[in-house]
């Protein structure tokens, strides 16, 4: 999967809104896909509005967050794991609501992200590998994209009894 077709699916999963601690509105919108084949994982940077329902006011930003990926066979999903928030960036909130978003802020992203679907299989397409006896494995984040290492079947376990 290329940069740019992993840019599509994250964006089709945005925007995400979320409540802090039942005060404050997160919303998070258009995400930037940054490869990090070192450490093999995904990279987004994503606009951040934190909004108080109770004053009207909004605060813009931006989250970066780095994260890992895995497959759930069940429903053929790949989905956001070990999600990291690296920083958290409010350039107009004035203190102290901008000490207080950046101590808030990134365990309740970090728990939104997590396990966030990044893309789906269409079922022919794992029917196919299934036929051919593989399964998948393991990702490999590249400087070009996502590598999909499949691995062989397991046979099925003989029945109980024998």
């Amino acid at each position: 999967m290329t940069e740019a077709e992993l840019q599509r699916e994250v964006g089709q999963r945005f925007p995400l809104h979320r409540s802090l601690q039942g005060v404050l509105q997160v919303e998070l919108s258009q995400p930037r896909i940054r490869l990090q084949p070192e450490r093999n994982r995904l990279g987004t940077e994503v606009a951040l509005r934190v909004s108080e329902p109770f004053t009207g006011r909004s605060h813009d930003g931006e989250v970066q967050l780095s994260y890992g990926l895995r497959y759930e066979a069940g429903d053929r999903s790949l989905r956001m794991t070990h999600v990291e928030v690296q920083r958290v960036h409010f350039p107009a909130v004035p203190e102290p609501y901008r000490s207080l978003l950046a101590d808030q802020a990134p365990p309740v992203i970090a728990q939104a992200m997590q396990g966030l679907q990044v893309f789906q299989a269409k079922p022919e397409q794992t029917a196919v590998l299934e036929g051919l006896g593989f399964t998948i494995g393991e990702f490999q984040v590249t400087s070009a994209g996502l590598r999909v290492v499949l691995l062989p079947a397991l046979a099925a376990p003989p029945a109980s009894g024998q």
